[in-house]
């Protein structure tokens, strides 16, 4: 179950990082402007900023295995669709369906919590979460090899196919278990969450093109506040919403999306500062795309293994040098090693 969860997250980011060091590539073949190429990079991430937490969502509901089993259906799908076409809109289309394995991530870390013991579960969320720098390293290397002599950026599609389809058999061999949550799916907030971006995207996309000050990326920018607005206030009043509002208030909760959110821009802009350079020799894109960042995608999955225990040893040696000045009052605790690790401060549970 290990492997298939590594190799899963793997392939997340794996099929994002094949296609940036070649979007010259395809520019040049499909004969469409920068900014229209760029969509094929932008539309990925705009369906992946929808699709993760409902696939998530999903797979509470509907149980973990079919639903694993279905998002590398789509996603096999999407990828032939992109090696075969010469059109850009039938690419988009392969590369939001391709947006659905972002959803595996979700899926592979709750799969491990329902299956793993708790002392064997820190250290498989770690390697599990290496994987996605792993996979990007994977994916530049293997798009340098391939476009070293100019070769078709399809054949890249056709490996993303090969390597979904292995993803697809490892899934099959999990073992079925039942749905761990009860209710439904939020669809609106869905639906307003996609909108919202798309306009919010979609004004930063064409604005040196359009212009800052037109109509449309005004009316574009407004459309953007006001559906996102909507968006906030009405997962704050239901039961079940698609993304959690209210956790954003939890200080540990903010730090870390702050955290994941600069880490992705800038792993992004390094990709992509790349692809310029690239453009005057498009059949030496991908190997001169792919040895700059290469480096740093690699060296990112070091840290994850031995920063999978830190936050641990360091809660253990502050419970200890604390003990003596903390009030009564307080009543904080440690658990026991073998039991789950349980502290009481201040009325607050935190498992």
């Amino acid at each position: 179950m290990l492997p298939v969860a590594a190799y899963s997250v793997l392939l997340v980011s794996a099929l994002q990082t094949l296609v940036v060091p070649v979007i010259a590539n395809i520019q040049a073949d499909l004969r469409v402007s920068a900014s229209a190429v760029s969509w094929v990079v932008t539309a990925n991430l705009l369906a992946a900023a929808v699709l993760t937490p409902l696939l998530g969502r999903l797979g509470d509901l509907r149980g973990r295995r079919p639903v694993m089993l279905g998002v590398l259906a789509v996603v096999l799908i999407g990828s032939v669709i992109a090696a075969t076409t010469i059109d850009l809109p039938l690419l988009l289309l392969g590369r939001v369906m391709q947006a659905a394995s972002f959803g595996l991530f979700p899926l592979s870390i709750g799969m491990l919590r329902g299956e793993l013991p708790p002392n064997r579960l820190t250290g498989a969320m770690a390697l599990v979460s290496g994987m996605l720098a792993v996979g990007a390293g994977v994916g530049l290397v293997i798009t340098g090899l391939l476009m070293r002599s100019g070769g078709d950026y399809h054949r890249l599609f056709w490996l993303a196919t090969l390597m979904t389809a292995a993803g697809f058999a490892g899934a099959w061999m999990l073992p079925r278990r039942a749905a761990v949550a009860t209710g439904r799916i939020d669809w609106t907030g869905a639906v307003l969450l996609g909108t919202g971006l798309v306009l919010l995207l979609l004004a930063l996309q064409e604005g040196n093109t359009w212009g800052w000050a037109s109509a449309g990326i005004l009316a574009s920018l407004a459309g953007a506040v006001a559906v996102l607005t909507v968006f906030v206030l009405f997962e704050r009043r239901i039961g079940q919403p698609l993304v959690s509002t209210r956790m954003l208030t939890y200080r540990p909760i903010v730090l870390a999306n702050v955290a994941g959110l600069f880490l992705g821009v800038s792993m992004f802009v390094v990709f992509l500062s790349v692809s310029p350079s690239s453009r005057h020799r498009p059949k030496s894109a991908g190997t001169a795309s792919a040895r700059p960042c290469s480096p740093p995608a690699w060296s990112t999955c070091c840290p994850a293994p031995p920063g999978a225990s830190s936050p641990h040893r360091w809660a253990d040696a502050w419970s200890s040098a604390t003990a003596r000045r903390r009030p009564s009052c307080c009543r904080c605790r440690v658990a026991h090693p073998g039991r789950p690790r349980t502290e009481v401060t201040r009325g607050h549970y935190f498992q």
